[in-house]
């Protein structure tokens, strides 16, 4: 018996092939060979198993090759360019579908998926998406307003032709498109161009100095950072008007600045009326009569002429001043010395003029027993001192005589000296007497400041001892006489003359009194 089985349909190469059936429709059973094959058309044969009264039996599966749907090739594009879809047929006549979605920014390869059926493998199909060239271009400095700006390249440093919009502008900032000539891949591109602001440089302003104050350095960098140089040089005597140069390269304009140099004010002071030394010296003024405050040096000085200097208060813009206040030196009265006088003598009226002019009076009054200081007062108003005349008032000198030893009435009497012991020179009157006692009157030499003296001479009268008798003696006898006489008279010694009959004398031995015997 032939095993019957049922036809296989063609199929697609490499398309899944179901195992063949075992048992044919028949119930032959049996196995097949060789192994299938889906990628060829193959013919297998059946046989049937052993013991069953079979023949063997063929199969053929036809197994078609998958064609490859064709298309024409996309031209590139530029990215962002319109892509055209694609088509869905292919040149050979298979339909079917394109996936991913069109892409015209990027390069992207498309696959062709055949109709379900259609004997045809996928097919890919890769669209060149050129992306756009960026024209590239040197920048161009930044330039100041005004400054002259050369004309854009039309051709990009990358190649890139095209033109360029607005028209240049050398007022302001501005910012320039590209726009690439057609049928380059390239986009439009910008450049800006910076057009800085004529800067004009700021400084502080510099307060007014005093003439000659120091005067520092003038910033070489402004507050809004422009760097440059100031012209003339610094001059601190004279307001000045300084000019900013920028350094070269810097948007940035020429300035001023003008430093007012004031002036020293000279303080001015009424003058001060001469004094007299010692007088008062009232506080100067520390605010001058132009309105300049400070202070004084020296001290005050009232019994010197002194030149005194003003300094003004610091900050103000005014210069020393002096004030010399003259201190007249206090005349001293002059007069001519007035004699000494004896005390008692007339003294005159002292002068009320000195002999340099000064006028005044005298106190105390006059007085001729007593040296006196007499002190002369200027009249008021008068630049003069008081002044001391002392007249001298000598006291009458007593002249001084050494006592004279009293003498025996009618013993010899020595002339009195004519010059005291104390220099007094004069007469004694009366005459010179040695019968009695007598007081001398010694009246000074006109001329002398002295007054009289007296002296008194004692003329002592002859008195006799008297005494008791004594007896006869024999010649040859030693005898003591008596020391005191019977009238009181002591200490007698015995003197024997010459005379003849012998004569004794006694006298005592302090020769104050004289006696006979």
């Amino acid at each position: 018996m032939t095993p019957i089985f049922s036809s296989v349909g063609p199929i697609c190469s490499g398309t899944t092939l179901s195992a063949l059936p075992t048992t044919s429709t028949n119930t032959i059973t049996g196995t097949w060979s060789p192994a299938l094959n889906n990628a060829a058309t193959t013919t297998y044969t059946f046989t049937p198993t052993a013991g069953q009264c079979a023949t063997t039996n063929t199969l053929t599966i036809t197994v078609n090759p998958k064609v490859i749907p064709s298309f024409a090739p996309v031209n590139p594009i530029c990215s962002g360019d319109v892509l055209n879809a694609l088509p869905t047929t292919s040149t050979n006549a298979i339909t079917g579908t394109w996936s991913p979605a069109l892409n015209n920014t990027t390069t992207t390869t498309y696959t062709f998926t055949p109709t379900a059926g259609l004997c045809a493998n996928t097919a890919t199909l890769i669209i060149t998406v050129n992306q756009k060239v960026v024209p590239a271009f040197a920048p161009v400095a930044p330039i100041c307003s005004g400054g002259t700006l050369s004309a854009l390249p039309t051709t990009s440093t990358n190649g890139i032709i095209g033109s360029w919009t607005p028209a240049l502008n050398n007022t302001a900032t501005t910012t320039y498109t590209f726009t690439p000539n057609a049928g380059q891949c390239a986009t439009t591109t910008t450049l800006s161009i910076t057009v800085n602001p004529i800067v004009t440089p700021s400084f502080s302003a510099v307060g007014p100095i005093c003439f000659g104050t120091t005067l520092s350095a003038l910033p070489t960098t402004s507050t809004n950072a422009i760097t440059g140089a100031w012209s003339p040089a610094l001059n601190n005597t004279a307001t000045t008007t300084y000019t900013f140069t920028p350094t070269a390269g810097q948007c940035a304009t020429t300035n001023t600045l003008i430093i007012t140099v004031n002036p020293k004010i000279t303080p001015s002071f009424a003058s001060v009326a001469p004094i007299c030394s010692g007088d008062t010296l009232n506080a100067l003024p520390t605010t001058s009569t132009n309105a300049i405050t400070g202070t004084w040096s020296p001290a005050l000085n009232n019994t010197a002429t002194t030149t005194y200097t003003f300094t003004p208060t610091a900050g103000l813009c005014a210069t020393t001043a002096v004030v010399t206040i003259v201190v007249n030196q206090k005349a001293v009265p002059a007069f001519a010395s007035v004699a000494s006088i004896c005390s008692g003598s007339t003294l005159s009226a002292l002068p009320t003029i000195s002999t340099n002019g000064i006028t005044g009076s005298w106190s105390p009054a006059l007085d001729n027993t007593a040296t006196t200081p007499y002190t002369f007062t200027p009249t008021a108003g008068l630049c003069a001192t008081t002044a001391v005349v002392t007249i001298t008032v000598n006291q009458k000198a007593v002249p001084t005589f050494t006592a004279v030893a009293p003498i025996c009435s009618g013993a010899t009497l020595s002339a009195l000296p004519t010059t005291s012991s104390n220099g007094i020179a004069g007469t004694w009157t009366p005459a010179l007497n040695n019968t009695t006692t007598t007081t001398y009157t010694f009246t000074p030499n006109i001329g002398q400041c002295a007054t009289t003296t007296t002296l008194t001479i004692t003329v002592n009268p002859v008195t006799t001892p008297t005494f008791s008798s004594i007896g006869p003696l024999c010649s040859g006898t030693i005898i003591s006489l008596p020391t005191t006489s019977i009238n009181g008279i002591e200490k007698l010694v015995a003197a024997l003359t010459h005379r003849l009959p012998p004569h004794l004398y006694l006298y005592d031995r302090n020769r104050t009194m004289c006696y006979d015997y």
